[in-house]
């Protein structure tokens, strides 16, 4: 769809990843661990770049501290992208920035949408992850219930609908929020 000057795709998703294992009589037994289940809104994004900065809860470094940030720098040693420092502590504290340049990441990243990710946070009350690739923002918003799934019966039904629309009108909002329709003039 489009919302003002802003064209998004908004998708309910759930993965898992398949994990068999041999029981005591060696029967394969096959089960299912979630990976993701929520939200994934994809949306054009008011600057263009080339390329890719990722912005995930940083629950290593949250979990055992300065250390943590020590090992990923290491870590990142094998990966295309390299973790940035920001400015922002707060924003540090609770995510980690990886990109293929840092140079850009700090354009799309500036301390007034660090500041409107920290607040989306604390609102939505969940582990908000960010994506930034080929002038697009993706945002990843984990749910644990399903968003876009009618209920049997007329009076469900109509009452169903009522929260669809609710759900679907909180999570465009986040383009307001994120003031991702204000387009950078041309000059």
């Amino acid at each position: 769809g489009r919302l003002g000057e802003t064209q998004f795709e908004l998708m309910e998703i759930a993965t898992y990843k398949k994990i068999k294992t041999k029981n005591s009589n060696g029967q394969t037994q096959v089960s299912w661990q979630p990976i993701f289940t929520g939200l994934l809104l994809q949306a054009d994004f008011n600057k263009n770049f080339s390329g890719l900065t990722v912005v995930k809860t940083d629950s290593l470094e949250k979990n055992i501290g300065q250390f943590a940030r020590t090992a990923q720098r290491i870590m990142g040693t094998f990966s295309k992208t390299k973790i940035v420092e920001l400015e922002n502590l707060e924003f540090e504290a609770v995510f980690q920035v990886r990109s293929t340049d840092a140079t850009e990441a700090r354009y799309l990243l500036t301390p007034i949408f660090m500041e409107k990710l920290l607040e989306l946070r604390r609102v939505q009350g969940t582990e908000v992850q960010v994506s930034f690739l080929d002038s697009k923002i993706i945002m990843a918003l984990p749910q644990t219930r399903t968003f876009f799934e009618l209920k049997n019966g007329f009076d469900e039904l109509t009452s169903s609908c009522l929260g669809m629309s609710k759900d679907i009108i909180d999570v465009l909002s986040l383009i307001e929020t994120l003031d991702l329709n204000n387009r950078l003039s041309k000059t």
